[in-house]
C-alpha cells in the first residue's frame, strides 16, 4: 500500500495546482471577461458531458480498478481483458455520442425553441461525451496499474490549463467562440491521448485481440456489481451537476453565470476529498474482504473527522477573505454572498461523515446506496424546480445544501444500523467551538495590506496559524500532537 500512499499524496499536490487554475478560470476570467451566453452555454455543455460520460463508461472504468490486477499473472488473459473492456468503453462512447446526437432536437425544445447559441455548440457535447469515456477508461487504467499521479496531472491540470488558455484567447478576440468551444471538447481528446500513449509505454498496456477472458468465470461475475456501479456513478453526477443544466432552463445564462462562480468557490473545500479517498479505498476493499470491522471503524471515525477539521480550516481561509475575493467580480458580489455560504455549509454537512460512500461502496451490502442515492436524486430534482423559481441561485444553494444532507443522513443510518460505525466523537465538537472563535475573531481584524494579494496572504496566514495552534493546544487530535511532538527537536531531549 506503500506506493498507493506516495502516489496519492503526489496527488494532493496535483489537485491543489488544479483547483487553483479552475478557480482562476471560473472565478475570475470568465466572469469578468466573457459575455454570459457563452459561460452560460459553456457550463451547461460541461455538465451534461460529465452525466453521460457516467452513462458512457457502462461501468467498465470500476471493473477495469477492481479486477486488472486479478488478470495480471496470465498475459493471454490479461490482453483478453484489457480489448474486451476497451472494447465495452468504446461501444458506451459510441452509444451516448449517437444518443446524444439523436437528442440534439429534444434538447433545443427543452429550452422552448429560443436558445438557438445553445443548439449552435450543441456538437461539443456528444463529442466530448465520446472523448471523456476515453479519457476515463485510460485514466481507470493508470489507477489500476497504482498510477494515480499521472491521470491526475493530465485531468486537473493540462486539461484545465488548456481551457484557461482558450479562453484567454477568446476574451482576447483572438480566437472566436466557435473555435473556443472546439478547443473546449478537444481538451478531453488531448487528455485521452496523453494517457492512451503513457498507458502503452509506460504502464504495459496491451491488447490481444480476442474474447477468451468472457468464458472466465469469475469475470462474467463481475459483471452483475458493475451493473450497481454504473448505476451509482450516473445518480452521483447527476445530484452534483444537474443544478446548472436546470438552471440555465429556468432562468438563463447570467443567474447559471453566478450559480457556477458558487459552485467553483465552494468546491476548494473539497480539494482533500478525492486523495483521501484514493488512499482509504483500497484499506476498506482489504478490511471488508477480511471482515475487519474494527478497522472499518477506525478508517470512518478518523475520515470523519479529520475531513472535517480540513473543510473547517479551508471554509475559515476562504471565508475571512470572502468581500477581497468577491471584488474580483464586483457585478455578482451581491448576489454571490448568501448562496455561497449555504453551498460551503452543504459541503462541511458532507464532511461529517467522512469517506461513508466509499464504505458503502466496498461494502457487501453496497446495493443499497442505489435507492439512497435515487430517493436524493429525485427529491433535489423537485428542490429545484420550486426553489430556483422563487430563490434564484439561492434556492439552488439551499437545494444542494439540503441535498447533501439527506444523503448523509441515510448513509449514516444505514452505516450506524447495519455495522454499528460511528462518524461523530467529541473532536468534531471542539472544531467547531474553535470554528466559531477563530470566525469572530478575523470578522474584526482590520485590512492588513492594500494591496488584494497580500491582504489575502497576511489574514490567511494569521486565521490558518490561530487554528492550527488551538487544534494543537486543545489536544484535539492526542495522536496527532504526539507524532509533531517527536518531530519537534526540542522535544526529542525532554
Amino acid at each position: 500500500m506503500g506506493i498507493i500512499k506516495r502516489q496519492s499524496i503526489k496527488g494532493l499536490a496535483v489537485y491543489i495546482i488544479g483547483a487553483f487554475i479552475h478557480v482562476f478560470t471560473m472565478l475570475y476570467y470568465m466572469p469578468n471577461f466573457i459575455a454570459d451566453a457563452d459561460v452560460g452555454v459553456f457550463r451547461v455543455c460541461l455538465s451534461l458531458i460529465l452525466i453521460f460520460s457516467s452513462l458512457g463508461t457502462l461501468g467498465v472504468t470500476a471493473l477495469l480498478i477492481k479486477s486488472h490486477q486479478e488478470f495480471t499473472a496470465n498475459k493471454k488473459l490479461v490482453g483478453s481483458f484489457n480489448f474486451v473492456t476497451f472494447l465495452i468503453a468504446l461501444i458506451g462512447a459510441i452509444i451516448s455520442f449517437i444518443i446524444l446526437h439523436a437528442c440534439k432536437t429534444g434538447i433545443y425544445a427543452w429550452k422552448g425553441n429560443s436558445d438557438a447559441y445553445l443548439l449552435r455548440h450543441f456538437y461539443t457535447i456528444p463529442l466530448g461525451v465520446f472523448f471523456s469515456v476515453m479519457l476515463f477508461y485510460f485514466d481507470a487504467y493508470s489507477v489500476a496499474t497504482f498510477r494515480l499521479t499521472a491521470p491526475s496531472i493530465v485531468k486537473e491540470i493540462i486539461v484545465k490549463l488548456s481551457i484557461l488558455i482558450a479562453a484567454i484567447l477568446f476574451a482576447k478576440q483572438i480566437i472566436s467562440a466557435d473555435t473556443f468551444f472546439l478547443i473546449f471538447v478537444l481538451t478531453y481528446a488531448f487528455g485521452f491521448l496523453i494517457l492512451a500513449i503513457y498507458g502503452y509505454f509506460f504502464r504495459n498496456y496491451r491488447w490481444h485481440i480476442n474474447l477468451d477472458i468472457l468464458k472466465d468465470v469469475h469475470f462474467r461475475h463481475q459483471f452483475y456489481p458493475t451493473l450497481f456501479i454504473l448505476i451509482i456513478g450516473v445518480l452521483g453526477s447527476l445530484m452534483l451537476t444537474i443544478n446548472e443544466p436546470l438552471m440555465y432552463h429556468l432562468l438563463g445564462a447570467t443567474q447559471t453565470k453566478i450559480q457556477s462562480v458558487a459552485i467553483t468557490l465552494s468546491s476548494m473545500l473539497t480539494i482533500p476529498y478525492k486523495p483521501l479517498s484514493n488512499i482509504l479505498f483500497p484499506f476498506m476493499h482489504d478490511a471488508w474482504q477480511k471482515k475487519d470491522l474494527e478497522k472499518l471503524k477506525k478508517i470512518s471515525l478518523d475520515s470523519s473527522k479529520y475531513l472535517y477539521a480540513i473543510g473547517i480550516l479551508l471554509f475559515l481561509l476562504l471565508w475571512c477573505n470572502i468581500d477581497l475575493i468577491l471584488n474580483l467580480i464586483p457585478n455578482m458580489a451581491t448576489a454571490l454572498y448568501w448562496p455561497l455560504l449555504v453551498f460551503c455549509i452543504g459541503r462541511l454537512i458532507d464532511y461529517t461523515t467522512g469517506t461513508s460512500t466509499e464504505l458503502i461502496y466496498t461494502a457487501p451490502t453496497y446495493k443499497v446506496i442505489v435507492p439512497q442515492m435515487l430517493i436524493v436524486f429525485i427529491v433535489s430534482v423537485i428542490g429545484y424546480v420550486l426553489l430556483i423559481p422563487k430563490l434564484q441561485v439561492l434556492g439552488a444553494a439551499i437545494t444542494f445544501s439540503g441535498m447533501l444532507t439527506l444523503f448523509n443522513i441515510l448513509k449514516y443510518i444505514h452505516l450506524r444500523k447495519k455495522y454499528k460505525f460511528e462518524f461523530f466523537s467529541s473532536s468534531m465538537l471542539y472544531i467547531t467551538i474553535i470554528a466559531v472563535v477563530i470566525f469572530v475573531v478575523q470578522y474584526y481584524l482590520p485590512q492588513l495590506h492594500s494591496n488584494w494579494i497580500l491582504a489575502i496572504i497576511l489574514k490567511s496566514g494569521i486565521v490558518g496559524s490561530l487554528f492550527i495552534a488551538l487544534v494543537y493546544f486543545a489536544n484535539v487530535f492526542p495522536e496527532l500532537n504526539i507524532v509533531i511532538k517527536n518531530k519537534l527537536p526540542f522535544s526529542k531531549n525532554k
